[in-house]
């Protein structure tokens, strides 16, 4: 995994993934790399690079007063939840018995691009926690839409009060729906719980 952007543009970006698929003698390497080795890693994008030691600089105002020059890699073979925020990974083994803040759930669920890729272990519903201000925020919204609705007279219907809720919006002739899934119903489907 990266520790450092190299090029912002191209993805390779602290905490980008990948895997170190050759090592290549190169020069004037020396203070870093005795043996005069790089690694070059095939990231998870799909771009290969030969990475270089970058350094990093310590400053007291506008001064240097220490530096440090290294590989900008570190092993990845786990990630923390708060690592992966904002990744998007194909597969993902996420242990969820020492989930204690609100949202870490829902952050590491929602990191994998399909259910195929999830694989959990210590999962209890308990686990699953939100911020009150957050459940305060939607049961309200949910109270006013309902409450436009019965006003315009319209109706919010739901379908299957566990699978979605459909409500008409502001906009004439559209119709909002969210879908919703019973975790602990996929989850005992795959045997999980």
């Amino acid at each position: 995994m990266l520790i450092k952007n190299l090029s912002t543009w191209k993805g390779l970006v602290n905490g980008a993934t990948g895997t170190v698929v050759e090592l290549v003698k190169s020069v004037n390497v020396d203070g870093v790399c005795p043996d005069n080795l790089l690694p070059i890693v095939k990231f998870d994008s799909g771009k290969v690079l030969k990475i270089k030691p970058a350094e990093w600089h310590v400053m007291v105002g506008n001064k240097i007063v220490a530096t440090r020059k290294q590989i900008p890699l570190i092993l990845a073979w786990a990630l923390s939840i708060h690592k992966c925020q904002g990744m998007t990974l194909d597969k993902a083994y996420i242990n969820l018995s020492r989930a204690f803040g609100c949202g870490m759930v829902y952050t590491s669920l929602s990191r994998v691009r399909s259910m195929d890729g999830l694989h959990l272990s210590g999962f209890t519903p308990s686990k699953i926690l939100a911020d009150h201000k957050v459940s305060e925020f939607y049961r309200n919204f949910a109270l006013q839409h309902n409450n436009k609705d019965l006003h315009n007279g319209r109706t919010m219907s739901t379908e299957n009060s566990s699978s979605s809720i459909t409500c008409a919006s502001e906009k004439a002739g559209t119709v909002v729906t969210k879908r919703y899934f019973s975790l602990s119903e996929f989850l005992a489907r795959r045997s999980l719980l």
